[in-house]
């Protein structure tokens, strides 16, 4: 056989396969950045609305707000649509129900309830919870006694890239004008 055929052969099969490692590799890369992107959208969402609640915890309510105050669970009452309307107001993280739509074994039903009215959130959260603090900074686990609340907020993408999910995380400390009881 001729030897310039089996060279050519042999250098098109690498060049070949190395093609292929590279297309695999920036397949791998573009899953990795969007699954990324996803975790920091739902990361993103959660948030904004977390964050318009607890900023009205209060609002337009005399006397006192927190209702329930304990590591994964929050109550209270506050105007939220600014309609002279008083709501009450929970954001609950489950961790005994798992969200079974997705291939992650780690995230949970993140609930969020205003007037008895149920939202059930599925967005790969992972860890979620509350810490609630007094006039001092000082932690504190007395409704009467607290006057800032601190949410912590970490989400994973549904889906693997390999064995590998991506997280994103988000923690705020809120000191909402109208929570003093």
């Amino acid at each position: 056989m001729n030897l310039s055929l089996i060279s050519s052969f042999a250098i098109g099969s690498v060049l070949m396969l190395s093609l292929v490692k590279v297309n695999l590799s920036l397949v791998e890369s573009s899953m990795d950045s969007m699954n990324d992107q996803i975790a920091k959208v739902n990361i993103d969402n959660i948030s904004t609305v977390l964050s318009s609640d607890i900023r009205k915890i209060g609002y337009r309510k005399s006397g006192s707000s927190l209702l329930e105050a304990t590591p994964q669970k929050l109550t209270f009452l506050g105007d939220l649509e600014d309609d002279g309307v008083v709501d009450q107001v929970t954001w609950e993280w489950d961790q005994t129900q798992a969200v079974t739509e997705t291939r992650n074994p780690a995230d949970y039903v993140l609930t969020r309830t205003v007037n008895g009215h149920s939202t059930d959130i599925k967005l790969g959260v992972i860890k979620f919870g509350f810490q609630y603090y007094d006039d001092h900074n000082v932690p504190t686990t007395v409704l009467d006694d607290i006057r800032r609340v601190k949410a912590v907020l970490v989400s994973e993408s549904a889906e693997p890239v390999g064995d590998d999910y991506m997280k994103a995380a988000w923690e705020k400390t809120f000191v909402p004008l109208s929570i003093a009881n």
